[in-house]
This record gives structure tokens, sequence and C-alpha cells, in this order.
């Protein structure tokens, strides 16, 4: 189902049909799950569309938007961590990206990928980040333990005894 926009736009022909009249649409696109991903029914962002045959122009902006609007349905869906929530995480801890994977021993740009929606955390990350929210003393202690150090972070808590 597309919600058609007041504005029509003629940007020459349909690639697929040869008709002349795109429309300004924001359509709703099912996406399929897969085994570690749910269907997810996503409003998609504002595209072009051609009144004859359907077929739907986007912009490689408009694609990342997209994408991004899916995995956000997808974490909602698995009830998983946004990706604001777990900046806000991270930045509570004061730990850099690098710094907290390392710790976590978790693939380098782990964080950007999923404080960026690029990608989707594992239901098991998503489990230790919420526990780290509860209990940030554990990122310290698993520092200590891996030899890592952490110096002159802000906020940190002070070690009890």
């Amino acid at each position: 189902m597309s919600r058609t926009t007041d504005k029509v736009k003629a940007m020459g022909d349909c690639a697929v049909c040869g008709a002349s009249t795109l429309l300004v649409v924001v359509p709703e696109w099912e996406v399929p799950g897969s085994a570690t991903k749910p269907a997810v029914v996503v409003q998609a962002v504002e595209c072009l569309e051609c009144e004859s045959c359907g077929e739907r122009y986007l912009e490689p902006e408009q694609v990342r938007a997209f994408e991004k609007k899916v995995i956000e349905a997808q974490r909602a869906a698995k009830n998983l961590l946004s990706a604001a929530e777990i900046l806000q995480i991270r930045e509570s801890l004061g730990i850099n990206k690098e710094r907290l994977e390392k710790i976590l021993n978790l693939n380098p740009k782990s964080f950007y990928r999923w404080e960026n929606s690029l990608s989707i955390q594992s239901d098991v990350v998503d489990t230790m980040l919420r526990i780290l929210r509860k209990n940030p003393n554990a990122v310290y202690a698993l520092a200590e333990e891996r030899h890592i150090p952490l110096t002159a972070l802000k906020g940190r808590p002070k070690k009890a005894g």
C-alpha cells in the first residue's frame, strides 16, 4: 500500500514500461524475514513510482535511509535495544567504541554498525549490553581481567573496598 503525495513528477520515461508519469509516493513495504531477522512491514521513505506499472525508483541515500528503518523495525520486532539505546549505554560507560569492542571481545566496528543502524546485534550481545546498563562495574572488571587499561574515564564507578 502506498500513500501518494500531491506531487507528480515527469522525469523521463519509466525504465520498465516507458510511461512518463512518475508519482511521488511513500510506500509501505513488506520485508521478508530470515533465520535471524523477523519479517517486518516498514513505511518507506518518499520515492518515485510509475503510475502505469508501479515500478519504484529510489536514490542511493533513500535506499540507505530505508535500510536503517528496516533494521530498527527488526530490532523492535525482536525486542532488541535500538541504535540510540546502544549508543547511550556505551557513552554512559565512558569508553570509546574500539576499547569497548576489545574488552567485550567483539569484532572491530561492531558498535559503529549497531549505533548507526547498519546491522543488528545478536540476542546474546543485546543481553550483555542490558547487563552492562544495569551493572557498569562489570565492564571495568572485565577490562582489568583482560589487562586492558581504562585510565582517565569520566564517570567511572569507584572500586569498592
